[in-house]
C-alpha cells in the first residue's frame, strides 16, 4: 500500500493500523515523494490526499491512471477537501474511491480490502 498525506500524524495512524494487519505501507507526503516510491515497489492500493504540496493529489492520480504500469492500482482519495469541485475532478481524473476525512483507519482498511481482492 501507499500512503500519501502531507500531514506526518495521518501517515503515522493509517500505515500503524494498516502494518498491523500485515500490509506492508509505504508513505509519502507529496506526489513527487509517491512517485519515487512507486518505482522501488508497485502497490497493491494507493491513497492520497488531494492538496499536497508541489505536486497534488490530482495530478499523482492523473500521471499513475496514465501510466501503463500503474493504472490497474486501485486509487483512493482520503481528503478533508469536501467541495464537489474537487470530488468531480478526482473522479474525472481516475480516482476509484473518494472517503472524506474524519476517516477512520478501520473504514479505509475496509475499502482497501475490498479493492485488494478485486
Amino acid at each position: 500500500m501507499l500512503l500519501v498525506d502531507p500531514d506526518a500524524d495521518t501517515r503515522e495512524m493509517y500505515s500503524e493500523y494498516f502494518e498491523r494487519k500485515g500490509w506492508h505501507v509505504m508513505t509519502a507526503r507529496d506526489g513527487s515523494e509517491a512517485l519515487a516510491q512507486i518505482a522501488r515497489l508497485l502497490p497493491t492500493v494507493a491513497v492520497t490526499e488531494l492538496r499536497l504540496p508541489d505536486f497534488d493529489g490530482w495530478r499523482l492520480i492523473s500521471v499513475l491512471k496514465n501510466d501503463r504500469t500503474t493504472r490497474r492500482v486501485p486509487l483512493f482519495v482520503v481528503t478533508a477537501d469536501a467541495f464537489s469541485g474537487a470530488i468531480e475532478r478526482a473522479e474525472a481524473v481516475g480516482a476509484d474511491l473518494i472517503l472524506l476525512k474524519p476517516c477512520l483507519p478501520d473504514a479505509l482498511f475496509a475499502a482497501a480490502v475490498r479493492a485488494k481482492a478485486v
